[in-house]
């Protein structure tokens, strides 16, 4: 922890986005190496099993409105592994032109989105193959890694949040559930964050028209949007609520 909060301290002097592009690569270089960890396993796990685990069907929930829940739940995990969008806007506006800036912004963002994609299916795929409908919420938990995945994601905040907590709530299990937490961080930011603020801002800033076919796609669009978020914001609280009374 005290290395740790070194080389915080360290990162803390970096002045703007314009002085972070070895820091950028460095956390690229670390996210091909976390993919590279579990498709490495994953894989492995697969050899050691001999066969394929899980089904097409997936989990054989005890009735639909339960793995219904479950769906809810995914869709939350899935919208917190795009959080790109918090620093979206502060990167475009350290981009130099020419090129416009919004077109090498764009540029750029299909690359990402198409290869996190890739890296998230490839140990989705593999780590359900691996461990069939017993697959953990963290990939890593099922093959014994049971803290570091939380180093991965706001380990100053964490860290302390949870010396706070085991001292005034030494008993309490109440955010034991790793992915539902997970599930309600996404859900709650992704529709302000990632739909409706952009789509709001695309519509003022090129004076679309209301009512016009292109405001109503929009909107339409942003509405579909906001009722995922809010589904997976239930479906991941119902996960935190079963795993208390559990």
């Amino acid at each position: 922890m005290l290395l740790f909060g070194v080389v915080q301290i360290l990162m803390s002097q970096i002045l703007d986005f314009h002085s972070m592009v070895l820091v950028s690569v460095v956390a690229a270089i670390m996210s091909f190496c976390y993919f590279s960890i579990g498709l490495g396993l994953g894989s492995a796990q697969v050899i050691e099993n001999g066969k394929i685990a899980g089904s097409i069907t997936g989990y054989p929930a005890v009735s639909v409105a339960y793995k219904l829940w479950l769906t809810f739940q995914a869709l939350g995990d899935i919208a917190f592994a795009y959080p790109y969008e918090l620093i979206l806007l502060e990167i475009q506006d350290t981009v130099k032109s020419p090129p416009a800036e919004n077109k090498v912004t764009k540029h750029a963002s299909a690359i990402a989105i198409l290869a996190t994609s890739f890296f998230y299916l490839g140990c989705g795929c593999l780590g359900y193959a691996a461990f069939g409908n017993d697959t953990p919420g963290n990939l890593l938990t099922g093959f014994g890694f049971y803290e570091p995945y939380w180093h991965l994601f706001s380990q100053p905040v964490f860290a302390f949040v949870e010396r706070w907590l085991v001292q005034k709530l030494p008993s309490s299990q109440f955010l034991k559930r790793f992915h539902e937490i997970v599930g309600v961080l996404g859900a709650l930011n992704l529709c302000p964050l990632a739909i409706y603020f952009p789509v709001e801002m695309y519509i003022v800033q090129r004076k679309v028209e209301a009512w016009s076919r292109k405001w109503v796609v929009l909107e339409i669009f942003s509405g579909v949007l906001m009722v995922v978020s809010t589904v997976a914001l239930v479906g991941s609280v119902a996960g935190l609520i079963e795993a208390k009374l559990m």
